[in-house]
C-alpha cells in the first residue's frame, strides 16, 4: 500500500479512477467535467488530493477544495472537506483517517488555517472521534410555503435585473460583513462557483444603486416544486427585504410552491425572513471544523460564521 499526495497533471492522467472509484461507493456517476471544474479550475489554484495506492491502482481517496476566509477583514487559506471514498474491499483498514491526518499535516505546511466541512450522518462520527473536528452547528433548512404568502405588489421590478455571469461590480458586497467568518467571494469565486458549475444552474438577481450592485440572491431549482436560496448578500436590510420579496413574486409565478435556505439565527436576514413566512424544517446540516494551525477558538463559534448554502458542495 502506497499513499501519495498527486498533483494536477497526475490527477487529469487519473481521472477515470476517481470516476470508477465514485462509482463504486456510491452507485452512481460522477462526471470528469465536474471533477475538473472543482479541482482544476478553482481560483486558488491549489489541489488538496490524497490517494492511497495498491498495485499502483487507487483504492482510496481523501480530498479537500481549498477556499480563502476572511478573519477580522483579514485572509486566510481554508478548505472544505470533500469526498471521501474507499473501495469497499479495502474498508475497515483505517485508511480514511490515515489520508486525512496526513492531508491535514500538508495543509499545515502549506499554511492553511482550517478544514471545514458539512459531514453526513454516515461519517460525522469519524471525523469528530478520529480526526479531531470541533462540532459547530446543526443548520436547519429553512422552508417558505409560498401558497401562504400574499403577493407583495412590489413595484421594483425595474430595479432588479439578472446578473448570472455575474459581470457587474461586486466590489461593495465582498467582505461586506466584517465581524463575520465568511468564505471570501471576490468576482473570481462567485463566477467559479456558481456561473461556471457544470452541475447546477444558478440565477443571480441583484439591485444596482449607481452602477453598483448592492444587494444579490442567487437562486436555483431543486426540483420542479422548490427552489434554493443559496447566497443572500446585501448591503442593507432593505434591499435584503425588497429584493427576497420579489424573488418570492416570481418564483410562485412560476408555479413553485417552496423556498428554502439557510439562515444564521442572530443575523439581520433571520429576522426578515421569518416574518415573511420562513420555519425551520429538515434536513438538518451539521457543520464543523478542524483547526490546522494554531488554537483558533473564534472558529469553533457559530455566532462568528456566515454559513450559507452556497458554502456547502451539496448546493
Amino acid at each position: 500500500m502506497k499513499f501519495e499526495f498527486i498533483n494536477k497533471n497526475e490527477y487529469l492522467q487519473r481521472i477515470q479512477e476517481f470516476q470508477d472509484l465514485f462509482m463504486c461507493c456510491f452507485n452512481k456517476e460522477i462526471s470528469k467535467e465536474f471533477l475538473i471544474w472543482r479541482y482544476m479550475q478553482n481560483p486558488m489554484d491549489e489541489l488538496l488530493v490524497n490517494v492511497a495506492l495498491d498495485n499502483n491502482r487507487i483504492v482510496a481517496n481523501y480530498s479537500a477544495s481549498p477556499y480563502r476566509v476572511c478573519i477580522d477583514g483579514k485572509l486566510e487559506k481554508a478548505a472544505l472537506s470533500m469526498t471521501t471514498m474507499t473501495h469497499p474491499d479495502y474498508r475497515g483498514k483505517g485508511l480514511f483517517p490515515k489520508l486525512a491526518m496526513d492531508l491535514y499535516k500538508r495543509m499545515e505546511e502549506e499554511n492553511y488555517i482550517a478544514v471545514t466541512g458539512f459531514p453526513n450522518n454516515n461519517s460525522h462520527s469519524i471525523f469528530v472521534e478520529k480526526l479531531n473536528w470541533n462540532n459547530i452547528y446543526e443548520i436547519p433548512t429553512m422552508k417558505v410555503d409560498l401558497s401562504r404568502i400574499d403577493k407583495s405588489n412590489s413595484s421594483i421590478s425595474f430595479n432588479v435585473v439578472n446578473d448570472d455571469n455575474f459581470s457587474l461590480d461586486y466590489s461593495k458586497l465582498v467582505n461586506n460583513k466584517k465581524n463575520k467568518i465568511k468564505v471570501y467571494k471576490d468576482v473570481n469565486y462567485l463566477k467559479w462557483r456558481f456561473k461556471d458549475n457544470t452541475v447546477n444552474k444558478y440565477v443571480n438577481y441583484i439591485l444596482l444603486e449607481n452602477n453598483y450592485v448592492v444587494s444579490s440572491v442567487i437562486t436555483k431549482s431543486f426540483n420542479k416544486s422548490e427552489t434554493d436560496i443559496v447566497e443572500v448578500n446585501s448591503l442593507d436590510d432593505c434591499s435584503t427585504k425588497r429584493l427576497l420579496e420579489y424573488i418570492i413574486d416570481t418564483e410562485k409565478g412560476k408555479g413553485k410552491k417552496y423556498i428554502n435556505m439557510w439562515c444564521h439565527l442572530n443575523s439581520n436576514t433571520h429576522g426578515i425572513v421569518e416574518k415573511i413566512g420562513f420555519v425551520n424544517t429538515e434536513p438538518v446540516s451539521y457543520f464543523g471544523v478542524r483547526c490546522i494551525k494554531g488554537n483558533i477558538n473564534d472558529l469553533r463559534n457559530y455566532n462568528n460564521w456566515d454559513i450559507q448554502m452556497g458554502d456547502s458542495d451539496v448546493y
